[in-house]
């Protein structure tokens, strides 16, 4: 693969670059998301190259055919946001087809193209749609790191047509999740929470051969809890057989105690969060995935907290501890939670992408840049 960052900056000036990011975020989460501070950094790097910016994502999971020029789902909300940060115009573009013209007749530097995914092409990985948005520009930039387990137009086809690049945002996640990948240090405690398990069947299965200690949480360990005979009430779980295999490794470990509302258990209780902070407190490698409560709400916080707050001390006492966080509520929790998160704690932008990766599936848009 080849990385942007490796440019001179005489390479850049003066060109056009097809940016891809990942905006999908919800209205309320624009001023703080993290995909969008990272794009933020990435678009601030590239001006100072020189380069003019052609911004491309998609939003929501729209019916390129019902649902074309959905305002809820439209990126025009965040052009105020990108001239606040960016302290320059950006031009929106409403449609990407019809936009070349406008683009290179432009004296403007930064342009915001409609979400994608209001194109039938766009999900299809169509190269004739592709095409069609290379034309936009001189080089494609990949920096969306959480879409890349897509195969769509603008992830992949479209680097047939533009000569393509990691983005920075992009080659910081791969670095930094190829670190545990590789040559994780041990111990490796992995914490995996959330509402589905069968969403990470397969990063269970690579924790299986590489962590040490595997800790459960929310809906995961709710389905773990159920299985091992234990009554959930009406817990948030998941019916399916393929976590069956999992129960007899001694490394999956569940709650001990739990808080329940109402017949419902909502978050570890406070003897699983000592327990699950002593294991991280002698852990080298940590990975965590998945809020081990239900975080929006305040009571059903503190197991989180928790072991956010034991991370936290084991990354600050121990600078060679690697910690790698990802799922968009964990990370979205931690960034409420601190400000300053240290040098050795990686926030990932990666949702499902992230669980892929370490899984040790392939991703389509980083297998079309290589």
């Amino acid at each position: 693969m080849k990385f942007f960052t490796q440019l001179k900056k005489s390479e850049i000036q003066g060109k056009t670059i097809i940016l891809r990011v990942d905006f999908d975020v919800h209205d309320d989460d624009i001023s703080y998301s993290l995909r969008v501070e990272r794009a933020l950094e990435t678009i601030r790097f590239m001006r100072k190259m020189g380069a003019r910016i052609v911004i491309l994502s998609h939003r929501g999971r729209p019916d390129p055919i019902l649902n074309k020029g959905n305002k809820k789902l439209s990126l025009r909300p965040f052009v105020k946001l990108l001239e606040k940060e960016l302290k320059e115009e950006v031009i929106f573009i409403p449609d990407v087809l019809k936009g070349k013209d406008g683009i290179s007749q432009s004296d403007k530097n930064i342009f915001l193209c409609e979400n994608l995914r209001f194109y039938e092409g766009e999900q299809k990985n169509n190269k004739t749609f592709a095409k069609q948005l290379s034309l936009l520009g001189d080089v494609y930039v990949n920096d969306a790191f959480a879409n890349s387990h897509r195969a769509h137009a603008s992830m992949c086809a479209i680097t047939s047509y533009l000569p393509s690049y990691v983005g920075p945002a992009l080659e910081q996640e791969i670095h930094s999740l190829d670190r545990i990948i590789k040559k994780p240090q041990h111990p490796f405690v992995a914490l995996v929470g959330g509402a589905k398990v069968s969403d990470k069947i397969e990063l269970l299965d690579w924790f299986i051969s590489h962590a040490d200690t595997i800790l459960t949480g929310g809906g995961v360990a709710n389905t773990f809890l159920l299985w091992c005979g234990y009554s959930i009430g009406t817990s948030i779980h998941e019916s399916i057989t393929t976590i069956k295999k999992f129960i007899s490794y001694p490394a999956i470990q569940i709650p001990r105690d739990t808080e329940v509302q109402k017949s419902a258990i909502f978050d570890i209780g406070p003897k699983t969060a000592a327990w699950y902070a002593q294991e991280i407190s002698r852990a080298h490698t940590i990975v965590w995935n998945g809020p081990l409560g239900l975080t929006d709400i305040p009571r059903f916080q503190k197991g989180s907290r928790s072991v956010w707050r034991a991370i936290l001390k084991r990354a600050t006492t121990n600078p060679r501890a690697v910690v790698i966080i990802g799922g968009g509520e964990t990370v979205s929790f931690i960034r409420k939670e601190t400000k300053h998160i240290p040098h050795n704690v990686f926030l990932s932008a990666g949702g499902g992408a992230l669980l892929t990766y370490i899984s040790g599936t392939k991703l389509p848009a980083l297998e079309a840049l290589t």
